[in-house]
């Protein structure tokens, strides 16, 4: 290794280390974090869309597993929306867009205190084809598509709630 990739190397090391750089999912800190995760009750939310943010949810928080107490509950209130993105000459729509908003809200069961409230908001797409089974494919998949980032959004912003929590 060259001296200056040696000097960048611990430059960058020391940056980290004054930033106080954490892994969020290493060491007992990130152990921590997962057991937290793994408490979590996902309540229902209304809608097929809504039940696949649910279960994408609910794999991501305890991949290994729900924790026999459950300590909290997260609520999920979702609203989307479909927009016209692609319009041809003669007003047939080729192309939409889905708007997702998930606002959520974590409560400790016990106490039933709110201790942390988000919202994330993601888009899709899909396209219109002569087909209309193969449309409503599309729109399904794209809304799939959402439902699984939105799940993997809420759940980096749990953990990092629990890791600066602990």
């Amino acid at each position: 290794m060259s001296l200056s990739k040696a000097l960048a190397l611990l430059l960058v090391v020391m940056l980290l280390a004054a930033c106080e750089f954490r892994p969020l999912y290493g060491g007992r800190e990130g152990a921590a974090t997962a057991a937290a995760l793994s408490q979590i009750h996902v309540a229902p939310i209304e809608e097929r869309v809504g039940q696949e943010l649910r279960n994408a949810l609910i794999d991501g928080l305890a991949p290994e597993g729900q924790a026999h107490e459950m300590r909290y509950r997260l609520s999920i209130d979702i609203d989307t929306q479909r927009r016209s993105l692609l319009i041809q000459f003669d007003d047939t729509i080729t192309r939409f867009n889905v708007f997702m908003t998930a606002s959520f809200v974590l409560t400790e069961v016990a106490t039933g205190v709110s201790i942390y409230s988000d919202s994330v908001r993601l888009k899709g797409s899909y396209n219109v084809v002569p087909s209309d089974f193969a449309t409503l494919a599309a729109e399904q998949d794209a809304e799939k598509r959402v439902a699984r980032e939105a799940s993997e959004e809420i759940r980096t912003l749990l953990a990092i709630f629990f890791a600066q929590a602990g």
